[in-house]
């Protein structure tokens, strides 16, 4: 991985947006990061780690997230991080925002945003990236390439930069980022952490999954013969059997009962069908007695009707004679009717003729009418076209005029913005001018205080030295004798001894003393020191007032004035003072912003105004004077459009009623006709049948006379209906007659030939017991040949699954070896080391020996990474653990009793050997960047000049080395400087060659 572009907003110690692009040694470089103290360069590490995995770059800086935002920065300004790297020739880019509050949008205070992630891939080529890079090295725009998403919400992004990097964080920050303070993590990492990260950066992983998979086989292989084995002997169990070789004895028993039971059954069956036979023939025969009885009693019935029904066939005989004289009358009756309904249809169809004729007339003169009438339809339709073009040009009109005197209104207010932001400019530049008064009065006070406080602390310690030197010039004049020598300069004349107490105390109780005055001294020049960088501090924050000063006509007085001395004034104002001006500063950049933007704003508006004023004034004046209302013109076009839809289906409906009328006419003056010739035809018919009913009622009054010298009585109108009833009833009686004589002929013929047997009740009650035991023998023989053929199942079965037990024994004993070799069992890999930290172990060496190229060159030959064959802890991973060969003191010991120098030296080494192994395995993942921030400080000038020279190497392979640090001689080493520039404002990243 190589990062090409970093983007920081509001990150940190910036404030701003911070623009970071590696072009320049993406191809293989050593570059130095270098700033003051605070100025934020551990700060782009933690962006670059954050973008990629959404957290810093060290676990202390993790604790609070919310930390990562700049206390300098604009509450509105998101927090945000942008980085664009490659892993080999394709490019990804990834953006992320972390959780922070915001400002609401309506109201006070402040809500919470929810982090947001998304990671891209380029799929255009890196050099699409690099030409905009050095192109635009500030501020580029890679929104015209083409970029395809991967993802987009935090935790499907943090997966997918895992899988493409091949590490988690933790990993990241132990063989490519070197936090400050972490340059031992992966050098004293316990043998299992250093496995995982192996594993991930080895891809070694499918070892393990080898071993997981040999292992489960093993398990469910086991696990298989078991439940197969249980499975045998449970379906035994539920046979009541417990082992194989009593199922042929089952089966011999079982065989015995069967046939015995079919024996048994086949006699039952013949009685039961025997018995079966015997009591259908005794049912027969009492059903054919009782319908011999039945016969009888009906035919005696019959006989006795006899006489009814010779009469009733009489009547009806004689009834049917009048029936077709009762049908003629009907049919006259049916014919006068429709003559007199035909004579009604016809006075109505005159009256309908009239009427039509009528309404015809009407609707033609007003149809004349309406057609004639002015302005006509084509003249309305014309004008309402012309209108209709006319409206959108009056509506742009009207619309260009509102939209001017809205402007016209904006601008008025914002006439009034500009003289109100004219008005707070003017007042915070003067409190601007004020508080930078303030501020070099304070300075010129606290100082003045200041140097007072030093002077009166360093006369108090002169005065406390000179009462020293008097009180031990007294004490050695109180010793002194005449003629002997002075134990100071030796002198035997002593002319002026000096006088005076011989006991002298500091303050209090406390005596003057040589250890009390030096003990003084020291806390004097720390006093010093402290007041001197403290005035320091004041003088940087000053630096950038003194244009505004300069320009402040007022402040040399309100200066004198402090400088002798002002009362009012404390020691804790200089930091309130310079806190407000920042306040003010940051209020007048925003209103100079804003006017700026008013300004702007208004001036556009106004050349806007003056545009469309001249556009709608062209358009008025190509309009008639008559017609420049759009009030008029509508109300105009809606009166045409009113009249022209009035008119037009009224038009429309006079000549369809024009039609319909002509058309009702013309039928009605064909159905009068038809209706003349029906009537004629009727009357016709009436005579005509009038004649045929005199003269068949006539001859049907000599026939009945004849038939039953009878005189002539007509008979009712409902005979009709008597006589159907007559002769249904007499063909009902001959139909019986000749059925009952059938059946009585047949049943006495059936019982002739009949043979007698016992009673159905007697043999019914034989039947039902036999036919029970049927039964009862059929459920036995077929329950006895299911378990037959159950175990004749179970037999096969049992052959079967004990085969497939010998062979899933087998191969759960072959997956059982496997697993142990592969796990280091030690019942079957006396090494105990199982396969894929065996495969570690290997490559661990190459690391440990490409290690081990640059640390004795770096330790000038005295260190020497090992690993041992055993671990010291015996529950930990085998063969994995680092320990340091020492040639001086001539022994091996732990690697985590190394120095802090000795340990950024190894730490450094196994990082690059690392890098170097991993980089050179085609199936590994790219370590194509290392990152150190810090850890230079701790080698001597002799052991640096070798560490740099090791990373100088680096650049031959293409790989990007970037350096954090203080150390002064590291600047004159390394072409390739990122400079990180701290102001009171905030941070800036600078390249610097």
């Amino acid at each position: 991985m190589k990062p090409l572009f970093m983007r920081l907003k509001a990150f940190g110690p910036f404030p701003d947006t911070v623009d970071v692009s590696f072009d320049r040694v993406f191809d293989g470089g050593l570059f130095l990061i270098h700033g003051r103290t605070g100025a934020g360069k551990t700060s782009l590490l933690d962006g670059l780690c954050f973008s990629l995995f959404g957290r810093p770059s060290s676990e202390e800086r993790e604790k609070d997230l919310r930390g990562l935002r700049s206390d300098l920065a604009n509450s509105d300004t998101m927090t945000e991080t942008e980085l664009v790297f490659a892993i080999g020739s394709v490019v990804y880019r990834v953006h992320r925002v972390p959780t922070q509050p915001t400002p609401k949008k309506r109201g006070e205070g402040f809500t919470e945003h929810k982090g947001s992630a998304e990671v891209y891939r380029l799929e255009d080529s890196i050099e699409a990236v690099r030409e905009i890079l050095q192109s635009t090295p500030k501020d580029p725009d890679f929104s015209k390439l083409s970029w395809a998403p991967l993802a987009g919400k935090v935790e499907a992004v943090d997966t997918v930069i895992e899988n493409l990097l091949g590490m988690n964080e933790r990993q990241f920050r132990q063989v490519v980022v070197l936090p400050q303070g972490k340059f031992r993590e992966f050098l004293s990492s316990t043998s299992t952490e250093r496995q995982v990260i192996l594993e991930k950066l080895f891809q070694t992983d499918r070892f393990s999954r080898l071993q997981l998979f040999i292992a489960t086989r093993a398990r469910a292989g086991e696990t298989a013969y078991r439940e197969a084995s249980q499975g045998l002997q449970t379906k035994l169990e539920s046979f009541g059997l417990a082992g194989f070789d009593e199922i042929p004895v089952r089966k011999l028993e079982l065989t015995e009962k069967s046939t015995n039971a079919n024996s048994k059954l086949k006699a039952a069956r013949l009685s039961s069908e025997q018995l079966s036979q015997e009591l259908n023939q005794a049912k027969e025969l009492e059903r054919s007695r009782d319908r011999l009885q039945a016969l009888k009693r009906e035919s005696e019935t019959l006989s006795a009707r006899q006489g009814e029904m010779t009469a009733m066939k009489r009547r009806a005989a004689v009834s049917r004679l009048w029936i077709p004289i009762f049908t003629l009358e009907d049919q006259l009756i049916i014919l006068k009717k429709k003559s007199t309904d035909i004579q009604t249809k016809r006075e109505q169809s005159g009256r309908s003729i009239t009427s039509l004729q009528a309404s015809l007339q009407k609707a033609t003169t007003e149809h004349t009418a309406l057609i004639e009438m002015k302005p006509s339809i084509d003249e309305m339709t014309a004008e309402r076209s012309r209108l209709r073009e006319l409206v959108p040009l009056l509506q742009d009109i009207e619309r260009a005029s509102r939209q001017i005197a809205v402007d016209e209104a904006k601008n008025a207010k914002s006439r009034e913005d500009m003289k109100a932001f004219a008005s707070d400019l003017t007042k915070l530049e003067c409190e601007q001018a004020a508080l930078v008064t303030s501020l070099f009065a304070i300075d010129e006070f606290e100082s003045s205080q200041e140097s007072k406080r030093v002077g009166l602390e360093d006369r108090r310690i002169k005065e406390m030295e000179l009462g020293f030197h008097h009180s031990e010039a007294s004490r050695l004049a109180a010793v002194l004798s005449p003629g002997a020598p002075c134990p100071v300069c030796g002198s035997v004349d002593h002319p002026k001894p000096a006088r005076g107490e011989s006991k002298v105390v500091a303050a209090g109780d406390t005596p003057l003393t040589a250890e009390f005055i030096a003990r003084e001294k020291k806390t004097f020049e720390k006093l010093q020191s402290e007041l001197t960088e403290k005035r320091a501090r004041r003088q940087t924050r000053l630096e950038p007032l003194v244009a505004i000063l300069q320009k402040t006509p007022v402040q040399k007085s309100t200066v004198q004035r402090s400088a002798d001395g002002d009362a009012s004034i404390s020691s804790t104002d200089f930091a309130k003072t310079f806190e407000r001006f920042e306040q003010t500063a940051k209020s007048i950049v925003l209103i100079r912003q804003n006017q700026d933007a008013l300004e702007v704003e208004f001036k556009t508006r106004a050349d806007a105004i003056e545009i469309s004023r001249q556009s709608t004034d062209l358009k008025r004046n190509s309009v008639p004077e008559a017609e420049r209302s759009l009030e008029t013109v509508m109300k105009r076009g809606l009166f045409l459009k009113t009249e022209q839809e009035t008119r037009e289906p009224e038009i429309r409906r006079l000549e369809k009623q024009q039609i319909q009328t002509g058309s009702d006419l013309a039928l009605l003056n064909g159905t009068a006709l038809a209706l003349d010739d029906e009537l004629k035809r009727v009357n016709a018919e009436i005579a005509i049948d009038s004649e045929r009913l005199d003269k068949l009622r006539r001859e049907t009054e000599v026939a009945i006379a004849t038939e039953t010298n009878q005189p002539f009585a007509p008979p009712a109108r409902s005979i009709e209906a008597e006589i159907k009833v007559l002769e249904t009833e007499v063909e009902k009686y001959s139909e019986q007659m000749t059925k009952t004589a059938a059946a009585l002929t047949e049943v006495e013929k059936s019982l002739q030939h009949t043979k007698v047997v016992r009673p159905s009740v007697q043999v019914q009650s034989e039947f039902e017991a036999a036919s029970k035991s049927r039964t009862e023998l059929e459920q036995m023989t077929a329950r006895l040949q299911i378990e037959i053929e159950n175990l004749a199942k179970l037999e096969s079965e049992t052959k079967t699954g004990t085969e497939k037990l010998a062979g899933l024994k087998e191969a759960a004993e072959r997956a059982a070896r496997m697993s142990a070799l592969l796990t280091g069992d030690r019942s079957q890999n006396k090494m105990l080391v199982p396969l894929s930290r065996f495969v570690l172990q290997n490559r661990f060496e190459e690391v440990l020996e490409q290690a081990n190229r640059r640390l004795t060159r770096m330790s000038r030959g005295q260190f020497q990474l090992r690993r041992p064959a055993l671990s010291r802890n015996l529950r930990d991973s085998q063969g994995l653990e680092l320990s340091v060969e020492d040639s001086v003191a001539g022994k091996e010991r732990h690697a985590g009793s190394l120095s802090g120098g000795e340990s950024f030296m190894a730490a450094l080494s196994l990082a690059l050997g690392l890098a170097d192994v991993v980089q050179a395995d085609l199936g590994g993942v790219r370590l194509d960047s290392v990152l150190i921030d810090e850890g230079f400080g701790t080698l001597d000038s002799e052991s640096l000049d070798l560490a740099m020279k090791t990373l100088i190497d680096l650049q031959a392979g293409g790989r990007m080395v970037g350096i954090i640090s203080h150390v002064q001689e590291l600047k004159s080493q390394v072409q390739e400087q990122l400079e990180v520039v701290k102001s009171a404002t905030g941070s800036q990243v600078v390249w610097k060659n």
